[in-house]
């Protein structure tokens, strides 16, 4: 595993040092927190050195060797390096871990899919469609809104 870090430290070495720690918590090995300069002397990744929040880039494993696969052949293994990562975060935060717990599944948890049925220029013809949804029995449709409303 290895961390890249933004060259000016501060929270993302941090939040590269938490999830390290929490990565080798799992058993993996790790190269480091590293970080990597331009030739202008900022940082190599514009994902890094363009972003105005704290940023890391993980890099869990190398998948270039039959022994370095075996590190994420799993869902398992892979929820294992996903929670590392979480916890790292979480550390960073300053947000406490309940350790030993699963998500709990509820109404609001459970994936839900919207469908739009179509886009007007005018809202009148947005409402007759609803009236229309609503009459063929889809209790669950909402009012129209416009792009300004949702954004």
């Amino acid at each position: 595993m290895k961390c890249i870090i933004i060259t000016k430290g501060g929270l993302s070495k941090d939040l590269a040092e938490n999830i390290e720690a929490e990565v080798k918590v799992i058993g993996q090995s790790s190269r480091g927190c590293k970080t990597r300069i331009n030739s202008s002397g900022s940082d190599y990744y514009a994902f890094i050195r363009e972003t105005i929040c704290p940023a890391v880039i993980c890099e869990g494993c190398f998948v270039d060797n039959a022994e370095d696969a075996k590190m994420a052949d799993t869902p398992e293994k892979q929820k294992a390096f996903g929670v590392a990562y979480a916890k790292g975060i979480l550390r960073t935060l300053g947000i406490s871990i309940k350790e030993n717990s699963e998500p709990q599944v509820t109404e609001s948890t459970v994936a839900k899919y919207y469908v739009q049925v179509g886009a007007y220029r005018q809202r009148e013809n947005a409402e007759k469609q609803l009236q229309r949804a609503k009459e063929a029995g889809f209790t669950d449709a909402c009012a129209p809104r416009s792009y300004k409303e949702v954004a």
